[in-house]
């Protein structure tokens, strides 16, 4: 059985998936989780500390999940592990696009949703360089133009998750497909 919490969390995805985070209301939450409006406010203080903590918990997965992969393929430089990482990626998207389109799509401007954005948008930007860093033309790149390499990699990435994984119904294939072009064009 499923925790409170965790209820909470699932039934605001849903609803925020559907209705988009201005229209959802907190009764729109607790009616699809099933529980009191007064046990809402036991886990969470808001609507959008609900919507925070489910965009902080995205983000957290994607970076665990690439950082474990990557601990699996070392050494970074080889082309297959890198290939692997951006299938992974891509492959995450798919599987969690509800959450993904909810987050990259910027419904919601607030300092501490924008805060947990920009703290997990440099870890992940981090990490790329990370991965990035012992590649051709990468190596040879100054600390800045690493840094920019890294977040336009993050950028395009982002941009092709809400492009291509915003509908429910999305054909699977183009995991592959966007993992090849994308592997294609960085290395």
């Amino acid at each position: 059985m499923k925790k409170t919490d965790e209820l909470l969390l699932d039934a605001a995805l849903s609803i925020f998936h559907e209705k988009g985070y201005h229209l959802t209301r907190v009764s729109d939450i607790v009616k699809q989780a099933g529980v009191s409006q007064g046990t809402f406010y036991l886990y969470f203080k808001s609507k959008e500390e609900i919507y925070a903590k489910l965009v902080d918990q995205f983000l957290e997965r994607i970076l665990l999940s690439l950082e474990e992969l990557s601990i699996q393929l070392e050494p970074l430089d080889d082309v297959d592990g890198k290939k692997e990482l951006i299938y992974h990626t891509f492959r995450f998207f798919y599987e969690n696009r509800k959450m993904a389109n909810l987050t990259f799509t910027n419904q919601v401007e607030t300092p501490s949703i924008n805060e947990i954005i920009e703290q997990r948008d440099q870890a992940i930007v981090a990490f790329i360089k990370k991965v990035i860093r012992s590649s051709e033309p990468y190596n040879q790149f100054s600390d800045e133009e690493l840094d920019i390499a890294a977040s336009g990699i993050h950028a395009m990435f982002i941009h092709l998750n809400y492009k291509w994984f915003n509908e429910d119904s999305v054909d699977e294939r183009y995991i592959d497909l966007l993992a090849g072009v994308v592997f294609r064009m960085i290395m």
